[in-house]
């Protein structure tokens, strides 16, 4: 195995569809080499990884997401 650091670069503001969100910045280094932020729910809202050819690959979540939705009583009873 790989060994593997990672640094808490702390809180900072993310763009997240429309909107601005706090998020907490950690830096990943070993193996895949990655920067990820994670929105103060838990979930990932944006990562950044350099692909092989050096580019840069940037994930962001569009949207935050609603609570998952109910079900209706007769969807429960199938």
């Amino acid at each position: 195995a790989l060994p593997v650091t990672v640094l808490d670069r702390g809180l900072e503001q993310v763009k997240e569809g429309s909107q601005t969100v706090e998020a907490h910045h950690y830096s990943i280094k070993g193996g895949l080499p990655r920067e990820v932020w994670y929105g103060l729910d838990g979930m990932v809202v944006q990562a950044l990884y350099k692909a092989k050819d050096d580019s840069l690959l940037t994930f962001k979540l569009h949207g935050i997401p609603g609570p998952a939705p109910r079900l209706s009583q007769t969807a429960a009873k199938m």
